[in-house]
């Protein structure tokens, strides 16, 4: 990881993802940006987690809790599926 992404973002990283998974939902993981995305994979975010990464996640559940308007109930989220880890550029 730290060949791929740096000392300092392979540590932010990690970090992360030891908070993600100590959560209930996306919602009780502090400090992170979820923005829903709007096209490509289905039931899908991004979450920001600084030092210019972020997550590309889906909801992993048969069938995702969901709005009245059908969109998915982030909060509700207890299981995600990390897609990809992906750089931005600054």
């Amino acid at each position: 990881m730290v060949e791929q992404y740096g000392a300092a973002s392979a540590a932010t990283l990690k970090g992360r993802l030891a908070d993600i998974r100590a959560a209930e939902s996306l919602c009780d993981v502090p400090l992170v940006t979820l923005l829903l995305l709007t096209n490509g994979i289905a039931d899908g975010a991004t979450l920001d987690l600084g030092s210019n990464l972020r997550l590309v996640v889906k909801a992993n559940h048969k069938r995702p809790p969901t709005l009245a308007d059908g969109s998915i109930d982030w909060p509700s989220v207890q299981r995600i599926l990390i897609q990809r880890v992906e750089k931005i550029d600054a």
